[in-house]
């Protein structure tokens, strides 16, 4: 459900923010887009459903 992919979003962001300091710009920008795409994914699913 929307809520706890919104707390996997917030640990994945957080270890983001810890581990990736020195990672390349590229790499956190493609875990922001895995990121969008799971929850634009998400609320699809959550709209088809009604």
């Amino acid at each position: 459900n929307f809520c706890q992919l919104q707390k996997q979003v917030n640990k994945i962001k957080n270890l983001m923010n810890q581990g990736l300091e020195n990672a390349p710009q590229s790499l956190v920008q493609g875990f922001g887009q895995i990121i969008k795409a799971c929850e634009h994914t998400l609320i699809s699913a959550t709209n088809m459903k009604k």
